[in-house]
């Protein structure tokens, strides 16, 4: 089935349930394919797009396995485990840890919940990273796609990054100086200090359609403590094939 027929079948469907009440949790099954462009924002540093096809592998009964590559990579598949409403469980700290959870089915609107992330000694210098995002159902949208337009439904998430640092060391160094009377040598140390904590914001917005089985549009955003945007990824649907 070529893609406009599915969308159009899509949009046949999605006028059946009309802007509902709930949006249930997908049927997700093997080979369901969406490709999408990701145009990622580093400030002033500058932007680059890629498109990127994501099929999936195998649906398990509670999980999936999702293929991703560059749609102009010849190179194998990058296989991810992500469970079965597309959330992320990881081990942290040598425990299992949802880690990204952009649905929670059913969605409705107005239904809000919490994603929230701690680990110890992520890297040798830093001591703590601490995540925590907030996400509502906000309503249904119009929205244009390369992959069409469509009525699907909005998600925000706001919420906050928290990093704590290591205290560092002394470190001693000496200098050599050339003077009128022959070579002198200046030493210097520096004494050991914990840096100050630093916090930042995070910023999403992802925007659902229920036949389509995952988001067609999301803008992720990373604020730096200063309010600065260090980075921005901008993901839309460019097409899809997926079963009933």
């Amino acid at each position: 089935m070529t893609r406009s027929v599915l969308v159009l079948a899509g949009a046949l469907a999605f006028s059946s349930i009309g802007w509902a009440q709930e949006a249930p949790a997908p049927a997700l099954h093997e080979g369901d394919k969406w490709v999408y462009s990701v145009k990622v924002e580093k400030p002033p540093a500058g932007s680059s797009t890629r498109h990127w096809e994501n099929t999936i592998q195998r649906v398990g009964s509670a999980g999936m396995v999702l293929a991703t590559k560059p749609v102009d990579s010849n190179l194998p598949a990058t296989e991810t485990a992500f469970e079965k409403d597309w959330s992320r469980v990881v081990s942290i700290n040598g425990r299992m840890t949802t880690t990204n959870k952009y649905f929670d089915f059913p969605l409705r609107v107005g239904k809000t919940w919490e994603v929230a992330v701690t680990q110890e000694h992520p890297t040798p210098a830093v001591r703590l990273v601490r995540n925590k995002l907030e996400y509502k159902v906000i309503g249904w949208e119009d929205v244009t796609v390369p992959a069409g337009t469509f009525k699907a439904l909005k998600i925000e998430a706001d919420g906050e990054w928290y990093n704590e640092f290591e205290r560092t060391n002394a470190v001693a160094s000496s200098v050599a100086q050339a003077g009128p009377g022959g070579g002198t040598t200046a030493s210097q140390t520096r004494v050991p200090a914990t840096p100050e904590p630093q916090v930042g914001r995070f910023y999403r917005s992802i925007w659902y359609l229920p036949n389509v089985k995952r988001e067609i549009k999301s803008v992720l955003e990373t604020i730096n403590p200063r309010g600065g945007i260090t980075q921005r990824d901008t993901s839309e649907l460019e097409s899809f094939n997926v079963q009933p």
